[in-house]
């Protein structure tokens, strides 16, 4: 499972360690912290079941992106570990 902080300061693009986060590719932990920073979509997460695409069905975000430029849906998103982001973001 990705090792997700509880709380962190959003790092910038330029910033970005796969590795101090246990996360596989910029584009997952760019989904990742802004699912985690935006009050909306962190309550989503907590109100919601299901998987990352269910999420990203449910909140209307297939085709959109972060305001980074990252797709909700991008292909190069490593889906199995957003699942395990969600599972650990509702357990807390």
């Amino acid at each position: 499972m990705p090792n997700v902080p509880a709380r962190h300061k959003y790092i910038a693009a330029t910033d970005y360690d796969s590795s101090e986060y246990a996360l596989s590719n910029y584009e997952t932990c760019d989904v990742t912290f802004f699912m985690m920073d935006n009050k909306y979509l962190n309550n989503s997460v907590l109100s919601t079941s299901g998987t990352y695409m269910d999420f990203i069905r449910a909140n209307f975000l297939n085709g959109e992106k972060t305001p980074h430029g990252v797709s909700w849906d991008d292909p190069s998103l490593n889906f199995a570990e957003l699942d395990d982001v969600l599972k650990q973001m509702r357990s807390r």
